[in-house]
């Protein structure tokens, strides 16, 4: 179950109030950035792979909003293409089918779900005129019936 964007965030940033014992895991220069600093961002500070593991939680909206908060976050999202190989876009998203060209080309699976005339031929649209021409697999899922297409 994908959490929310302030779930994770929460989770990530803490607020350090007294001396903490540096763990044998963190290299001792992540370290004291985090000693210096009253609040962590830990996307920024963790290693790429792991900051990326941490965001795969994040739904495509929340992944859209957290390209929001810095430059480095936008970047590590912007800059981690296994974050991007699944998306799905349901009829009450609409609005992220544009946002979705400046991630397009990482993007293999796509599925609309309960999806209207809207979203289906916006997302059409996307992928034979725009910038998702590497999607392989296209899904469709209807109160009744499941569509496979493979590309």
């Amino acid at each position: 179950m994908a959490q929310t964007f302030d779930e994770i965030f929460s989770q990530m940033t803490i607020s350090l109030k007294c001396p903490v014992e540096m763990p044998r895991a963190i290299p001792q220069d992540c370290w004291r950035k985090v000693q210096e600093s009253k609040r962590v961002d830990f996307v920024s500070q963790f290693p790429f792979e792991v900051a990326s593991t941490i965001l795969q939680g994040l739904c495509t909206a929340d992944l859209f909003e957290a390209m929001k908060v810095s430059r480095g976050w936008r970047q590590r999202i912007m800059n981690s293409p296994n974050l991007w190989h699944e998306i799905t876009v349901a009829d009450n998203q609409y609005e992220l089918i544009p946002k979705l060209s400046t991630i397009g080309k990482h993007i293999r699976k796509y599925v609309i779900y309960d999806g209207g005339a809207k979203v289906v031929d916006g997302s059409l649209n996307m992928m034979f005129y725009g910038s998702m021409r590497n999607v392989r697999s296209l899904s469709e899922f209807t109160g009744t019936a499941v569509v496979y297409f493979l590309l």
